[in-house]
């Protein structure tokens, strides 16, 4: 059975188990947008070329249903400086949260580390995953 773009985008929000506010939010479309596609409204190409970006979502898939739902992702570390340098800070950082993530495990840590990343908006899944990078680490 073919499906249509707004079930297929009600498919994807529900594969990323993400509520309509924080997709709408990582897509750089209204809530308001969320809530019509998935009762039916139009949706703009533009609305799919920002959600095919931000989920990193075949757009063929999204505008026709053929193909595989997610883009391949292709290392090209390497053929870019600029982009090596971007590798290797966002690493850092990465290495530098789980460092103070484990401090706080260990209950050695600043509490208000935790009030920083809740001002900064740092989203769930990245703390899921660096927990769970600092749990492995011991």
């Amino acid at each position: 059975m073919e499906t249509t773009v707004n079930e297929r985008i009600a498919l994807l929000k529900t594969k990323l188990n993400l509520g309509t506010n924080e997709f709408s939010q990582t897509a750089g479309i209204a809530a308001g947008t969320v809530w019509n596609i998935e009762n039916g409204g139009n949706v703009s190409s533009k609305t799919i070329k920002s959600i095919s970006k931000s989920f990193n979502v075949n757009i063929d898939w999204l505008k026709t249903g053929k193909g595989k739902m997610m883009m391949e992702v292709i290392e090209t570390k390497g053929s870019n400086p600029w982009q090596d340098e971007a590798y290797v800070a966002l690493k850092d950082e990465v290495s530098y949260l789980r460092t103070l993530v484990s401090q706080l495990i260990a209950g050695k840590g600043n509490p208000n580390f935790l009030k920083a990343l809740d001002v900064a908006k740092v989203p769930l899944y990245l703390l899921k995953g660096i927990y769970s990078g600092a749990n492995a680490a011991h």
